[in-house]
This record gives structure tokens, C-alpha cells and sequence, in this order.
């Protein structure tokens, strides 16, 4: 039986799925970041914003409907007619229409010279639309920084976790090695207690990274939705050089060209304050059905259309407008220094992050060296210890000493994933679009 199921195990397992991409995690925990969502509907709104000034330009029709009632009615001299007439009517005041008035009207009015209004409108939300749309880029590159640091997080802690396994493994071979030393009489009883502390030990500190790397699981599950062991590095983040990638950030960080984008808002936005207070042109045209209409004196309903042009223009206004836009120039300066603030701190972050980049490089090199010599050390020191010319407890700092280079050497590739991440975060690039 076990021979037939066997074959049939190992078939289903070469079908199987091959391990999901980190790209693909990246992708499903932008997609889910709330943060993300939330500027993208702030971009939605932008766009929303922008089609409303666009048919700000557009003619608009209004319907408006009214009834008036008053309580006395004009008035006309009786005499007066008669002694414009040369006739006698009758004397005394004589109604000249109804107490009550009733006016429909469907009205189309189009702009024609507003002083630049609306075209400035429409400048500042289109730019104000770029302007969200690039901060979504922004929230995007940092969701996609917040999962692979977090898969590199735990890709380090997996391998500390996996090294101590492994100082075990081979302690635990050790104290069966001593036990049967033991029961020839060839070795000291404190040499087997010895290593068993060291085994103890270890395990309390594998028992701490046990809850460090679920940790870190259970932090990737929520960002992306994918457990970490599921998760494929592939080939690994890569850089530009230094410069390459300060002059891209310069130019293209998604921060730097949303307070870009809002600058040029607000220099639209001047234009829309300095045009209101000039001249306003609009044409109208009316169609009216009214009782009375224009013949107050009827009584019966009527239709008349009215059509021309309205022209406007404020002539003092306190200078409210040069405190209008010396408002929006001093909060375009504050987005300026925002710039020149965001983009100094970046540019030394950046250098810190190549510099610890090239110590980490260094010390991969410096740690090839110190886990070869440490094997041979502690291999050395094992033929001592055999050969009854070493104590035990220097055996076990050179044993341990070996795997912990070992531990640190393989920590060292993750770690420069992760500053490799954080390069990315920081200059803007993890999702680059041209």
C-alpha cells in the first residue's frame, strides 16, 4: 500500500502551484492598503472637480417659476385720462391691474468675457486632479515598501531561526557523542552537563524568535493577505547608482511633484481672484409666461421673450484682492520649502542608505572569511578536545562561534534586501510609471 500511495504523493506535488511571486503579494497589498483607497477616492473627487469647472463654460438653463400678491395695485387718475383725452369719464383713482401676479420663466445664460475665471477654474483643478493622482503613486510606493520589508523582515528572522536549529542539531549529535564517551569512563560528567546548558540556552533564545517570525508572518498576512512561506523572493531588489538615483528623485518622486502640481494650482488660483474683480460679460436669453406680463394693465396670461447682454464690474472692494493673493503666495512659498525640506532630508537619507549598503557589502566579504576560519577552527578544536588536549568549554565557544558567523553571514543578504527596499521607498521607485 504504502509503496502505491508514495509514487502518487510525489506526482500530485510536482502538480502543485508553484510558490506565489513577490511581485504579485506586492500587488495584492496595494491593492488592499486602505490608505491607498483613500487617496484614490480623493482622485476621483479631483476628477469630479475638474469636469465641474470644464462646464463652467457651458451655457446653463434655469426654470424658475413666481407669484406676487400685494395688497394694493397701481393706481391711475381718473381726471388726468379724461384731461389727456379731452373727455369726461369719471373722476377718482381707477385700478391699473390685478392684486396677485404669477411669472414662468426658462432663462439660458452663457459667459462671454469673465477675466479669466475659468480658465483659471479649470488650470487649478486640472492640476489639483495630477496632483492627486501622483500623491496616489506616493501611497502605492509606500504600501509596496511596507510588504517587502515586511517578507525581508521575516526572511532574516527565519534565517537566525534556522541557524540555532542547526547549532541543536549538531549539539544535540555532541551530547550523544559525549554520553557514550561517557559510558566508557572517557570523558568528565560536567563536559555532557555543559553541553546540555548550552543546548537550553539556545533554545530560549530559538523559543524567542519562534514568536519574532510569527509575528512577522501574521504583520505580512494582514499587508498582503498571503502567508510569508507561500511567498517567492525571485531575484531581488536592484539599484541604480547614487546619482542616477538622486536625479531621478529630483525630478520624479511622486511627493516632490504633487506640491509641484499644487503650486501650479495655486498661481491658477491667483488668476481666478485678480479675474473676479474685473469686467464680467454674460448674454441671457428668457422666454416668459405671465399674468399679467408685460401689459399691466391685462389680466389674461401672455408669453414674451427678453434677450441681451449683462456686463459687471466691481469698482472697490477694500483691496481684498491683493489680500487674496498675497494669501495664495505665501502658501505657495510654504510648498516650496516643503520641497526644498523633503527633498534635503531625502538626498541624506538616500546617501545614508548606499553608505550602510556598502558596509553591509563589505561585511559579506569580511564574513566569508570569518566562517571559513571559524570551521577550521572549530574543527581544530574538536581534534583537541579528542585527543583530551582542549577543554570541553573552549570546544563549544568555537562550535557556537561557527554558527553564529554562519547565522550572521546569511542574515547579511536579507539585510541588504531590506536596505535595498527602503532605497526604493524612499526615492520614489518602487512602482515606477513612465
Amino acid at each position: 500500500m504504502n509503496k502505491t500511495i508514495l509514487p502518487l504523493l510525489l506526482a500530485c506535488a510536482t502538480l502543485l502551484p508553484a510558490g506565489v511571486p513577490l511581485k504579485q503579494a506586492v500587488e495584492a497589498g496595494v491593492a488592499q492598503a486602505l490608505a491607498v483607497e483613500n487617496t484614490g477616492l480623493d482622485a476621483q473627487s479631483a476628477a469630479l472637480a475638474l469636469q465641474t469647472a470644464r462646464f463652467n463654460r457651458w451655457a446653463v438653463p434655469t426654470l424658475s417659476g413666481s407669484y406676487r400678491y400685494s395688497s394694493k395695485t397701481p393706481e391711475i387718475d381718473a381726471g388726468l385720462l379724461a384731461g389727456l383725452t379731452g373727455g369726461h369719464i369719471f373722476s377718482g383713482p381707477l385700478a391699473a391691474g390685478p392684486h396677485g401676479t404669477t411669472d414662468f420663466k426658462l432663462a439660458l445664460t452663457q459667459p462671454l468675457y469673465t477675466s479669466g475665471v475659468l480658465t483659471g477654474q479649470i488650470r487649478a483643478a486640472r492640476s489639483l486632479e495630477i496632483a492627486e493622482r501622483v500623491l496616489l503613486r506616493a501611497r502605492r510606493n509606500e504600501a509596496a515598501g511596507q510588504v517587502k520589508t515586511s517578507y525581508y523582515s521575516y526572511r532574516a528572522r527565519l534565517a537566525r531561526r534556522d541557524s540555532l536549529r542547526l547549532l541543536i542539531d549538531a549539539l544535540t549529535v555532541h551530547q550523544q557523542t559525549l554520553q557514550a564517551y561517557l559510558k566508557e569512563e572517557l570523558i568528565r560528567r560536567s563536559d555532557l552537563l555543559e553541553t546540555q546548558i548550552k543546548i537550553d540556552e539556545t533554545r530560549a533564545k530559538l523559543t524567542d524568535l519562534d514568536q519574532a517570525v510569527a509575528t512577522e508572518a501574521i504583520q505580512f498576512q494582514r499587508l498582503c493577505g498571503y502567508r510569508p512561506e507561500e511567498v517567492e523572493a525571485g531575484t531581488g531588489e536592484t539599484l541604480s547608482p547614487l546619482e542616477a538615483t538622486l536625479a531621478g528623485m529630483r525630478e520624479r518622486h511622486p511627493f516632490v511633484r504633487q506640491l509641484r502640481e499644487r503650486v501650479r494650482a495655486l498661481a491658477a488660483q491667483r488668476t481666478v481672484v485678480r479675474g473676479q474683480f474685473g469686467p464680467q460679460a454674460q448674454a441671457f436669453a428668457e422666454v416668459h409666461a405671465g399674468r399679467p406680463g408685460q401689459n399691466f394693465f391685462g389680466t389674461e396670461w401672455m408669453a414674451y421673450v427678453q434677450a441681451g447682454v449683462a456686463v459687471s464690474m466691481p469698482l472697490f472692494s477694500w483691496h481684498r484682492p491683493r489680500r487674496e493673493t498675497t494669501a495664495i503666495d505665501l502658501a505657495a512659498e510654504k510648498l516650496a520649502h516643503q520641497e526644498r525640506d523633503f527633498l534635503a532630508e531625502a538626498e541624506k537619507g538616500l546617501r545614508q542608505l548606499y553608505l550602510r549598503l556598502e558596509t553591509l557589502t563589505a561585511k559579506v566579504r569580511l564574513y566569508d572569511n570569518l566562517v571559513a576560519a571559524a570551521g577550521e577552527t572549530a574543527a581544530l578544536k574538536e581534534s583537541l578536545y579528542r585527543e583530551n588536549q582542549l577543554a570541553h568549554s573552549e570546544f563549544l565557544v568555537a562550535q557556537t562561534d561557527l554558527e553564529r558567523y554562519r547565522s550572521d553571514r546569511g542574515e547579511l543578504d536579507v539585510q541588504i534586501q531590506i536596505v535595498r527596499v527602503a532605497i526604493h521607498t524612499l526615492a520614489g521607485t518602487h512602482l515606477e510609471e513612465p
